[in-house]
Order: C-alpha cells, then structure tokens, then sequence
C-alpha cells in the first residue's frame, strides 16, 4: 500500500475567489487553488507522478566539421 506523501497538503481556504477554494501547498508553500476538491487530488496526483519520473540527460553528440 502507498503511504500518503505528507509534504503536499489540500485544504479548502478562503482566497479572495468568491467561494471556498481547495488550495494545494507543498512543504507548506503554495502551489495552486482549484475549484473541487476531486481537481486539487487530480493535480496532486500529476505533480507527483511528474516528480516520480527519472530526469534523463540527453546524449549529445559531438559534430566534427
């Protein structure tokens, strides 16, 4: 079973927006605010599966005139 990442936080807080917004933070910094709590879960699950994803250097080859 996956254990929760405790760094991201999703709480509905008040931003100005007319309504409540569901507002995304990251070690505590902010991240994004979003209008259900199901789009906040959905970005969450992206940036994390974006962060999860091995950063792979390009092979560049060099070119002899």
């Amino acid at each position: 079973m996956a254990q929760k990442d405790r760094r991201y936080s999703v709480q509905g807080e008040f931003t100005g927006a007319p309504k409540k917004e569901f507002v995304i933070r990251f070690c505590g910094t902010f991240v994004s605010a979003h209008a259900t709590r199901d789009l906040a879960d959905k970005e969450v699950a992206r940036r994390k599966a974006e962060m999860d994803t091995p950063m792979v250097k390009p092979s560049w080859s060099s070119v002899e005139a």
